[in-house]
């Protein structure tokens, strides 16, 4: 169960518990992503800019792509 400062959201088919009003700046530092990583929220690409503005709702579906080296 969980308690009501934390809403629970799926980051890569994965259930974690975040605080309310988590930003993905706060998740990914949480979660130990970089910031140059590519986000889908509920199946749709977030800008990078947005990432301090999002506020994380309740049962987001988020998506987090590391980028690819090579060449």
């Amino acid at each position: 169960m969980t308690c009501p400062e934390m809403i629970r959201i799926s980051i890569n088919n994965k259930i974690v518990e975040i605080k309310y009003n988590s930003s993905i700046s706060d998740l990914l530092k949480l979660a130990g992503y970089p910031q140059n990583v590519a986000v889908f929220v509920n199946n749709k690409q977030l800008m990078m800019k947005d990432y301090l503005t999002y506020s994380i709702k309740d049962t987001d579906h988020i998506t987090v792509f590391r980028p690819l080296g090579g060449g």
